[in-house]
């Protein structure tokens, strides 16, 4: 897409969005530097991906995995009148 155009479709002057660039380009060399002076922080961020990664595959394994009858009947429960305290 043209940079204008972009420009216009966000209501945004090219100065503006230039600015933002600028912005985004020092804050991503700003945690390149900070992320190179902490010894060992690849490993904490490839241990954070691992288990973001391990967490959402397991919600997803047990969202296909669950018996369909039981999520219906958990969705119903808040409206559901029929039990007893």
């Amino acid at each position: 897409m043209n940079d204008d155009l972009w420009c216009l479709t966000v209501g945004r002057s090219r100065s503006q969005t230039r600015h933002d660039n600028n912005l985004l380009s020092i804050n991503i060399l700003m945690f390149k530097q900070f992320i190179s002076k902490i010894p060992g922080a690849d490993i904490y961020m490839v241990g954070s991906f691992v288990t973001f990664l391990v967490f959402f595959s397991l919600v997803g394994l047990y969202l296909l995995l669950v018996d369909k009858s039981y999520i219906r009947q958990m969705s119903q429960m808040p409206l559901d009148d029929s039990s007893t305290d």
